[in-house]
């Protein structure tokens, strides 16, 4: 009888732990966390001080552009019938999570004069004009769009660039000498959001598939083996990084492992938890920041 308290215990700590998880995705909360603990690795690498204007700003405008996305796929009629929580409660709540995106974007549009140096401004609006294009271009000309655009490489290039935009304004100019090194961390972290997003499209393909969503996964003829691939490929090339000793070791070990991660839990994580515990994975750059 003792021995069965800490089994029950432990269970009960593991269904929080998924029910947080669950609940961060759903709400498109783990994106910005991501992004955040990603900024932080890479102002660390710079040695770059960040404003908690920016840090709120970066968190802001992730929200925004995943949940705006979402919002973007989201049909009521369908969604409420998903198997995915996600797809649920954004069939289910849309009209507040449009009323909450709207206030999230006031909010962002107030902080971001505080938060940015003048000289940053033009770069800063040409990636938002891109990004209403691109949103545009998905709410008029849906399957078209997703085709020619795959969401996967858009949500990477944007998750890169917010990520290393306020570490680099703040170096400005110094970071031009580590300029190979912040190249290689960039492309590093490309593609492991690309292979974070294929794995989620590669779970969730089937169901994409039923509510007529197009995808890399739904367009490919054997996703489990492309992405086996994809993180395998990743992996080694970041190991032979790391060995040779090109750019950050620190920044590399972590997305190695954040990539080792994505390939182990393809097979031995429950299917419901893979999407959620695949962006928890990259939390992981927060544990260097910590003990650093």
């Amino acid at each position: 009888m003792p021995t069965d308290q800490p089994q029950s215990s432990g269970q009960g700590l593991l269904r929080q732990v998924k029910r947080t998880l669950l609940a961060l995705n759903v709400l498109s909360l783990d994106a910005p966390l991501v992004a955040l603990a990603w900024q932080d690795l890479i102002a660390h690498q710079l040695d770059a001080s960040l404003l908690f204007s920016q840090r709120i700003v970066l968190g802001l405008t992730t929200w925004l552009v995943y949940a705006g996305d979402r919002l973007l796929d989201a049909r009521p009629e369908l969604d409420s019938q998903s198997r995915l929580p996600r797809h649920r409660f954004a069939g289910r709540n849309r009209r507040k999570l449009l009323a909450l995106w709207g206030i999230g974007a006031i909010g962002n549009l107030l902080l971001i004069p505080v938060a940015m140096s003048r000289g940053a401004w033009p770069v800063a609006i040409g990636l938002g004009i891109a990004l209403v294009l691109y949103f545009l271009a998905c709410e008029r000309f849906p399957r078209i769009a997703r085709r020619l655009i795959p969401r996967e490489s858009v949500v990477s290039l944007f998750f890169v660039t917010a990520a290393f935009f306020f570490p680099l304004m703040n170096n400005w100019p110094d970071s031009w000498g580590a300029g190979s090194s912040v190249f290689l961390s960039a492309a590093t972290l490309y593609g492991l959001a690309f292979a974070n997003c294929f794995a989620i499209a590669c779970w969730e393909r089937r169901e994409d598939a039923r509510m007529s969503e197009s995808t890399l996964a739904t367009r490919c003829p054997q996703p489990a083996f492309c992405l086996h691939r994809v993180t395998e490929a990743i992996v080694l090339a970041l190991l032979v990084a790391i060995l040779v000793g090109v750019g950050s070791a620190v920044f590399l070990t972590f997305a190695m492992l954040s990539a080792v991660s994505l390939r182990v839990m393809d097979r031995r994580v429950s299917p419901l938890i893979r999407p959620a515990l695949a962006d928890a994975c990259l939390l992981l750059p927060w544990l260097a920041v910590l003990f650093s």
